[in-house]
């Protein structure tokens, strides 16, 4: 998505996982990283609607 100037997201689910996370914003790779939590007033949620 970021080549096509898109946004990229990465969900995790594990602690593993959000470290994976971590290394690939770090290298420019995604831009962000949420739990994969799909409730309301998450973290991903509150992002989605910030518009």
């Amino acid at each position: 998505m970021k080549t096509l100037g898109g946004t990229s997201i990465y969900l995790y689910h594990t602690e593993e996982d959000k470290k994976i996370a971590e290394k690939l914003k770090e290298e420019g790779k995604i831009d962000y990283a949420f739990l994969a939590e799909f409730t309301k007033r998450s973290e991903l949620e509150k992002w989605i609607t910030r518009i």
